[in-house]
């Protein structure tokens, strides 16, 4: 990268954009050769972390719907007391992205009808499973249900310690998903704390999977190959 051409160099930061560029010359001291590199390393690092972001978010979500299918039965969309369990806005509000009923309501509505749980299921996204980690379900749901579903979950911190901890996790993870969808900078976190993380979600659930996650990704090599700052 030392030796890209001047114009190439200066056409492609002008390509991407000043305001894309900044947070990466600010961290390597205003060299844009530099800059470029930690942006292409931020890219291959993004693509990479997909793997286990993907496989992380999957065996979550099957795991909290197997507690809700314990609690609820099989057709628990429909469940009046699942429906009347999750929180509703006031309905004067039109914030149904943080909204976990009504995110429900509309997972039905796309859903086509039917009472088809797996086409529910895959219109909720990850800030739906991670509401169904708070406390206000700890007493339909995971004092009964919680180890169980994540069997490998430490014994000695209790249940709500341990919920605590997963759903702190899965709030992370779901941090760090949005910023590589928005294309932003992930340079500036700590992406050894983020594998760990993921790691422990899924192994909680199953050591196989997890073992098997951290085969599909070089990200530990990818972090360590990281450019230097400057």
């Amino acid at each position: 990268m030392a030796d890209f051409p001047k114009n190439d160099l200066q056409h492609l930061l002008a390509m991407l954009s000043p305001a894309r560029l900044a947070p990466y010359l600010a961290e390597c001291g205003g060299d844009r050769a530099q800059a470029l590199m930690l942006y292409r390393w931020n890219l291959t690092v993004s693509a990479a972390l997909l793997i286990p972001v993907h496989i992380t978010e999957v065996m979550l979500r099957n795991a909290i719907i197997e507690a809700i299918s314990r609690a609820y039965g099989d057709k628990w969309p429909w469940s009046e007391a699942f429906i009347q369990s999750l929180p509703n806005l006031d309905s004067k509000s039109d914030n149904n992205a943080r909204n976990p009923r009504g995110l429900l309501q509309l997972a039905i509505d796309k859903s086509g009808g039917g009472r088809n749980v797996e086409r529910v299921v895959s219109q909720l996204g990850l800030y739906f499973w991670e509401q169904m980690l708070t406390h206000r379900h700890d007493r339909r749901i995971w004092v009964y249900h919680f180890n169980a579903v994540f069997p490998n979950a430490p014994l000695g911190q209790g249940m709500p310690k341990n919920r605590n901890a997963l759903q702190e996790r899965v709030r992370k993870m779901r941090n760090l998903r949005n910023r590589i969808a928005h294309h932003e900078p992930i340079f500036p976190r700590n992406l050894d704390i983020d594998l760990i993380g993921m790691d422990a979600i899924v192994r909680w659930r199953s050591a196989v999977a997890a073992d098997w996650m951290g085969q599909l990704h070089d990200l530990n090599a990818l972090i360590v190959a990281r450019p230097p700052r400057g």
